[in-house]
């Protein structure tokens, strides 16, 4: 074979190479220009539309018999019940709808606020959704626990199922935020209530970690948190009761969770960081009631470390923080004006003493 030949050889290769790669640029082209719009057709015919979705809503309603064909005026929205269907998650949907349609009539900008809040109802039939999606994050950062859809799913059910959404005395209903923050507030209080009884959980465990208490005081605090919510004994009743071991919170239900958290005046919904506010001051107060274990004697060195909340292999300066925290914490002098039993008091006061007594041998054996 001459070299004239192996060359034309190789231009025959280089060429066939070439054609070989044009065309399949352009049949991968073609491919993912099909792959493509075939998706956006599938994309588009799932893009949520609030829009489709409030119209689907005001047909299962117009089928049900809530509202009529024509968009009807209510007045004061949030107190305009009707007794036949109250307490129906179906009659917090048409409160909405007739807000957003009175809304839409004047133009205002909050129909979108009011669409946000709808597109969490529409979930509730299936169980899933974006909506659901969103608010899963929002709680779950709230919280700072993961939360699933499943539980959002459920306790949205229940806000609408007690139209706790139509209790407040107020000419319009609550905003979306409002929602976001009651449905919060629900979860929180009823994983609290659970994990109390149970005596474990993340809650749980996070407000002792918060408070720097222990878990039996904690325990306690959240119960007398919800006792002093849901019953009408007195605070010296509640403490009584618990320290007696003669009474727990029982399982919420949605006339007793309403109570809680709804404000007096029933304006207002109550906020999650005024709760917790609230359940720490109970766990700090249970502290200084609980009583601290016993130490054996002046030289019980494992029992001081105990009392203490310490590990062994502790320096003096954590001895001395650690103290300084519990001091400040059980003080009985911080008792003073609550009006509580007197039992309560002196157990406060044997505690300090307790507590005294751990720090004073830490501190010899640490010299």
């Amino acid at each position: 074979m001459t070299t004239a030949d192996k060359t034309e050889i190789i231009i025959r290769v280089i060429l066939s190479l070439f054609l070989i790669f044009v065309v399949v640029k352009i049949i991968g082209a073609t491919a993912a220009s099909f792959f493509d719009k075939f998706y956006a057709n599938r994309r588009s015919k799932k893009k949520f539309s609030l829009d489709q979705m409030i119209e689907n809503q005001k047909t299962l309603l117009r089928q049900k018999g809530f509202i009529g064909s024509k968009p009807t005026a209510t007045g004061n929205l949030a107190g305009s019940k009707n007794k036949s269907t109250r307490g129906t998650s179906d009659e917090t949907a048409k409160a909405y709808l007739q807000y957003f349609e009175q809304e839409s009539k004047k133009g205002s900008p909050s129909c979108a606020d009011i669409k946000k809040t709808l597109a969490i109802f529409d979930c509730i039939q299936w169980g899933d959704g974006k909506a659901f999606g969103e608010l899963r994050k929002y709680v779950s950062g709230k919280l700072r626990i993961n939360i699933e859809v499943s539980e959002i799913s459920s306790h949205t059910t229940k806000i609408l199922k007690s139209a706790v959404l139509l209790s407040l005395d107020t000419k319009h209903l609550p905003t979306y935020q409002e929602v976001r923050d009651i449905i919060t507030v629900y979860i929180f209080l009823e994983r609290l209530n659970k994990e109390s009884q149970s005596k474990s959980g993340p809650l749980i465990q996070k407000l002792a970690k918060d408070n720097k208490t222990s878990l039996e005081s904690t325990i306690k605090g959240v119960h007398a948190f919800f006792l002093k919510k849901l019953t009408k004994g007195s605070a010296q009743e509640t403490y009584n009761l618990i320290l007696d071991k003669k009474a727990m919170p029982s399982m919420l239900t949605p006339l007793s969770m309403r109570q809680i958290v709804t404000t007096n005046n029933k304006k207002h919904f109550r906020k999650l960081q005024g709760l917790i506010s609230e359940l720490n001051a109970e766990v700090k107060l249970f502290s200084q009631i609980t009583a601290l274990p016993m130490l054996k004697s002046d030289k019980d060195i494992d029992g001081a470390y105990k009392i203490l909340n310490l590990p062994k292999n502790s320096t003096l300066a954590n001895v001395k923080s650690n103290y300084k925290k519990m001091a400040a914490l059980i003080h009985p002098d911080k008792l003073s004006g609550k009006k509580l039993p007197e039992k309560v008091i002196k157990q406060a006061s044997k505690n300090f003493v307790t507590l005294q007594k751990a720090y004073e041998i830490l501190i010899n054996i640490k010299k």
